[in-house]
């Protein structure tokens, strides 16, 4: 909801429900403080497209996983993310952490100086843990669930988890292979994302019997 607070899209009743939260819970008026200035971070970067050998590489790897259905062959919008949109996924991702107290931690001596590279990279890399939280708690509410779903709703989730952590699989190989690649990184979270959008509908659908879950592209 802070996420959504930021962007705007909370209406007038929710949002002043989120004020009146902030008001009085210490840990997530900090958690909004960073994120309105990883937002401000991330709309002064500088923009920078994806080389297409990148995208090349990362299906190139799911295919040979023998998980192809995973990924299209040719690239996709959404796998064109320019580095600012990327270091927004900072947001989205701490965002999406459910259940999940924020805490702040230390700031170390010798963090990168705001706006450059170097401090995205750590931005990007705190969004991977945001999203890895996220995801454990989101995996806990839908095992919760998992009984109650209906067998071919099941059938369908579990073959797209496993499409989706195979992509993301390789993602990480790659990443590990080059840490300081914050495209990279960018595809990484964008297939953490992707994840939780996948626990986020069927915890939906698990809630609201008869609704349908499509088939995970990315």
């Amino acid at each position: 909801m802070i996420n959504d607070g930021l962007d705007g899209a909370l209406g007038p009743d929710k949002a002043a429900d989120l004020k009146r939260h902030l008001e009085g819970c210490p840990g997530c008026r900090a958690f909004a403080r960073d994120l309105e200035s990883i937002v401000g971070e991330a709309a002064n970067l500088p923009g920078l497209e994806p080389p297409e050998h990148v995208w090349r590489k990362i299906a190139a790897g799911v295919r040979t996983s023998g998980i192809e259905e995973a990924v299209r062959a040719a690239p996709t919008p959404r796998w064109r993310y320019a580095l600012a949109a990327a270091s927004a996924l900072v947001v989205i991702g701490a965002g999406v952490i459910i259940g999940l107290q924020y805490r702040r931690a230390a700031v170390p001596s010798g963090v990168p100086e705001r706006g450059t590279a170097a401090f995205t990279m750590v931005k990007l890399k705190e969004a991977q843990l945001y999203y890895e939280k996220a995801i454990g708690a989101l995996s806990e509410a839908v095992r919760s669930q998992e009984s109650g779903l209906e067998p071919g709703l099941a059938d369908v989730f579990e073959q797209n988890l496993a499409g989706l952590d195979r992509t993301i699989q390789v993602c990480r190989q790659m990443v590990d292979r080059n840490p300081d690649n914050p495209v990279l990184r960018a595809h990484l979270l964008t297939a953490y994302r992707e994840k939780v959008n996948l626990f986020e509908e069927i915890v939906g659908v698990g809630r609201a019997p008869g609704d349908q879950l499509k088939p995970t592209t990315l």
